[in-house]
């Protein structure tokens, strides 16, 4: 689901990006999930594929609204950033892909976990770091910007509660976030999962300046 039509409305930086830099917002996404996708898959020794909806960029009173699996039930893995990237990346898993992927990274049939342990936690927290690392890096490596990730954090929650929690402990002026709603698709069903990046307005701008210098086009144009 896009929510383009909705942010463009509204008085807001997301406003004032041209349909040329969602496009190129939309096309790092594609690759730092691929770099992701490759790291799960790696992980849990089996193909997977991904379906991406879009990346978005969205107002921050719109931000939990904006979560697909805002009223459910959710294992939430998230990472802060420092540097030319300052925020937190939020990885999202409904319940059942969470029970399902422990069991995958414990060795365990699918199925057999109904209640998580420290052992679990500690293997989602790998999973997300990994992800996280996979696509922040590709972003910045292919950017040329500088970024810090730190050590993972587990919480079970509704994920819309999650969100606010993250937003009441961070320290950065956050008014926009970066949203990728993505499926995981392997060999024993489908993951359901989704990024969510909390950025501030000074790290979205260093991402759309980043692309004016790699592809030469004015993308910087309209963030004053």
């Amino acid at each position: 689901m896009s929510y383009r039509k909705e942010a463009v409305e509204s008085d807001s930086l997301y406003g004032k990006l041209t349909e040329l830099q969602l496009d190129a917002l939309q096309e790092i996404a594609t690759i730092g999930m691929g770099h992701a996708t490759i790291a799960l898959s790696e992980l849990i020794d089996r193909r997977v594929d991904i379906e991406m909806s879009g990346m978005d960029l969205i107002p921050l009173d719109q931000i939990a609204s904006c979560v697909g699996q805002k009223n459910m039930l959710v294992t939430g893995i998230y990472v802060r950033l420092r540097g030319d990237l300052a925020g937190t990346s939020l990885l999202f898993f409904s319940r059942e892909s969470a029970l399902s992927l422990v069991d995958v990274l414990n060795g365990r049939e699918p199925g057999t976990t109904d209640v998580m342990k420290s052992i679990d936690r500690s293997a989602l927290g790998e999973l997300g770091s990994i992800l996280s690392a996979s696509y922040v890096n590709t972003l910045a490596e292919f950017l040329d910007l500088e970024v810090e990730l730190s050590v993972p954090s587990v919480v079970f929650d509704i994920a819309s509660a999650i969100v606010y929690f993250v937003l009441l402990s961070v320290k950065e002026s956050i008014n926009y976030s970066l949203v990728s709603q993505t499926e995981f698709m392997c060999s024993g069903g489908s993951l359901r999962g989704e990024f969510v990046f909390l950025l501030d307005d000074k790290s979205i701008g260093n991402i759309l300046k980043a692309i004016q210098t790699k592809l030469g086009s004015p993308f910087g144009e309209g963030l004053g």
